[in-house]
Order: C-alpha cells, then structure tokens, then sequence
C-alpha cells in the first residue's frame, strides 16, 4: 500500500483489513522522536 507521513505524527500505512470509505484506519509504521523536549532542558 502506499504510505503517508503525518506531519510530526510519523509515518503511517492505511490498514486495507479495517479501512470502509467512510471510515479511514490507519497503522503507525515510525514514530518520530520528540527533540523539542530535549531543547528546552
């Protein structure tokens, strides 16, 4: 299937098992890493 990036979600692939027309399911394949936490330390 294809892949999406949400943006500072991470990457995600829709799940073509559960997904209906109306209803969009989507399965997290990579997190992103959360760097602004570290900044403000």
């Amino acid at each position: 299937g294809k892949a999406f990036q949400f943006e500072r979600e991470g990457y995600f692939c829709l799940d073509s098992r559960y997904a209906t027309a109306d209803k969009l399911v989507f399965n997290r394949t990579v997190g992103l890493r959360d760097t602004w936490a570290k900044a403000g330390e």
